[in-house]
């Protein structure tokens, strides 16, 4: 699941860096341990990976290694104060790499006049409107062209926002020897505040073990987190759930028509259209459309609970294929073509009534739990007993009768649950 979410993410980092850049770039060059000059060249949004360019962050005053020039002053002293504030840091790196980003900053504070008139000689060049981008090059290379700077960039970044952090490998890509933390926030289930969280001997300078991931992935999570919080959160009868698609195998172009759709109002009222059936009551209900697709992805119910800053796991259904999908749609289609006066036909809906309260009189939901077990047993295609289903439907119809309301509907529904699961060989 983790591994999807920073997927989505990935795609839409990748798609945002296509766009929304352009201008030229003043570098300040470095060779053989000097200063070398300024060098004048385009944007290229392709490359823009080799920029370490981050457009949150290179915002006000922070310091940045990749940022608008607003004055040449100005603008020099947040290149110069990213560059400075690694001696925070320095013990994750080696010699080499201590030696290179030290004589780095040594050479811009012994030119700092020079490169700063330089760079207003430049400048004045183009026109206002053109905007224009303040960096540094090393021996015709981008910073993020070198790992020393990636590496520096990615430790810089764990340090402002987490603690916690360390080298070593990173458990979603895999790359050994950077910098990693385990302050991961995009999901508020997750936690080390209490030493029985912790591995490692319950050691708090270990916590980073627990689950270890590097900058670039801790921000892909992050956006695929907010994007799935906006765009796959849907309702479930009092109930919340989170879609989170994942690939299997191939192209990701499922993924990437899923957001399009998502993301592009037009589009999403045009496939709100297409939509014909539903299993639930949401309205932005997408599981017909992801039913028509192949197994190549899995898809995962992930149902949380939140209560003030804090998120609790009801339920996560995992890899949920579009077939069985496909076969909760064909189940749904055979029980609505039997009892045709129902309007509403077959949802969950039809399975909350008999799984929401044990009494009426009660104010919450107490059934919850049984309810979700049952919806991830339909979804896996799990064995459900009979003998345990018939005191809910027989608790929920008695009530009907007793009180004098909706007693045939209450049968009914208690019989096209029971069709539905019989045409889907599930029931014992």
């Amino acid at each position: 699941m983790i591994s999807a979410i920073r997927e989505i993410g990935k795609l839409l980092k990748d798609e945002e860096q296509r766009i929304d850049i352009d201008g030229k770039i003043i570098s300040i060059t470095f060779s053989n341990d000097s200063y070398n000059g300024i060098e004048i060249e385009d944007v290229i949004p392709e490359n823009i990976a080799n920029y370490l360019y981050n457009p949150s962050s290179s915002k006000g005053n922070n310091p940045a290694p990749f940022c608008p020039i607003t004055t040449p002053e100005k603008t020099f002293k947040k290149i110069q104060g990213w560059v400075n504030s690694f001696d925070k840091i320095k013990d994750r790196f080696d010699k080499n790499e201590i030696l290179l980003i030290t004589s780095i900053n040594e050479i811009l504070k012994a030119n700092e006049e020079k490169i700063k008139n330089d760079i207003d000689e430049e400048i004045n060049k183009f026109p206002k409107k053109i905007t224009k981008f303040l960096t540094l090059k090393i021996d015709n290379k981008f910073l993020g062209e070198i790992k020393t700077f990636q590496k520096y960039y990615q430790a810089k970044g764990a340090l402002q926002k987490r603690t916690g952090i360390n080298t070593g490998t990173c458990s979603c890509c895999e790359m050994n020897g950077i910098t990693v933390t385990d302050k991961i926030d995009f999901f508020k289930f997750y936690t080390t505040d209490k030493l029985g969280f912790v591995s490692g001997g319950f050691d708090i300078k270990n916590s980073w073990k627990n689950y270890p991931v590097c900058e670039n992935c801790a921000q892909d999570l992050t956006k695929g987190r907010i994007f799935i919080e906006k765009y796959l959160n849907y309702k479930f009868y009092s109930l919340n759930y989170l879609l989170i698609p994942q690939m299997l195998v191939g192209e990701n172009e499922t993924l990437k028509e899923i957001i399009e759709i998502l993301k592009d109002s037009s589009k999403f009222i045009k496939f709100q259209n297409r939509i014909k059936k539903r299993l639930t009551n949401d309205e932005k209900e997408m599981l017909e459309f992801l039913s028509e697709k192949n197994d190549t992805m899995t898809l995962n119910f992930l149902f949380l609970k939140k209560s003030m800053n804090a998120e609790r796991i009801l339920i996560l259904i995992e890899d949920v294929f579009p077939s069985r999908i496909k076969q909760l749609f064909e189940a749904k289609d055979f029980v609505d073509s039997v009892f045709k006066d129902i309007e509403s036909g077959f949802t969950f809906g039809t399975v909350r009534t008999f799984f929401s309260k044990s009494d009426d009189n009660k104010s919450n939901s107490d059934l919850n739990k049984y309810f979700l077990e049952i919806v991830d047993k339909i979804f896996r295609g799990i064995p459900i007993k009979f003998s345990f289903l018939v005191r809910f439907f027989m608790n929920v119809i008695i009530s009907s009768l007793i009180n004098d309301k909706y007693f045939s509907f209450r049968v009914k529904d208690a019989m096209m649950f029971t069709l539905f699961l019989e045409k889907l060989k599930m029931l014992t």
